[in-house]
């Protein structure tokens, strides 16, 4: 086993009960990781419903804003609600609740459900209790604003910088190495 230093601070992308595990046997101390109890908080964080708190709270502090979608995104709990929402929806994307960096993604492009998307929606609720719904919207530029948990007694959530990479269908084709301010001159044109 090694033996690490108890000072030494453990950054990881994100975390769950696998990752612990491992450190654990890589002979980290239980006392530097996340309690289980922290890793219940950090799973609950990583569910797509809170992304849509965090819209439906943007919303309501910028509702004249003329840049703010107005459709949104849908918690969907059974197949019916799934068929329901495609319905009246054109474009719609469908979401896994605990996945990321493009996986867990589905589109529909007619309003309606191939065969294999009613299949991966039952699979999904199934295991995940539900499925995330949106409005496809038109995709100017993808990027992201990249932000760290300190591990400070009051948890302090500190901005890191900006991410700008494309897709294609939803699925990550590449990243441009940019400092921010590079990255906020691309944003800025649009």
């Amino acid at each position: 086993d090694a033996n690490y230093d108890s000072s030494q601070s453990i950054i990881v992308w994100g975390w769950n009960h696998v990752i612990k595990k491992r450190l654990l046997n890589e002979g980290f101390s239980v006392n530097q990781l996340p309690t289980d109890r922290e890793l219940s908080c950090i799973r609950e964080l990583q569910h797509r419903h809170t992304a849509k708190q965090c819209f439906e709270y943007v919303n309501t502090l910028l509702s004249n804003n003329k840049y703010l979608v107005d459709d949104i995104p849908a918690e969907l709990y059974k197949l019916d609600d799934v068929f329901s929402f495609t319905d009246k929806h054109t474009n719609v994307m469908l979401k896994a609740p605990w996945s990321g960096s493009g996986k867990g993604l589905r589109w529909t492009v007619t309003g309606m459900l191939s065969h294999s998307d009613v299949g991966w929606c039952k699979q999904i609720i199934a295991k995940q209790g539900s499925v995330m719904a949106e409005v496809r919207q038109s995709v100017v530029q993808d990027f992201a604003m990249l932000f760290q948990v300190l591990p400070t007694p009051q948890h302090t959530i500190a901005f890191v910088g900006y991410s700008l990479f494309s897709t294609h269908n939803g699925t990550y084709s590449g990243n441009l190495l940019a400092s921010d301010s590079m990255i906020l001159d691309v944003l800025a044109k649009y």
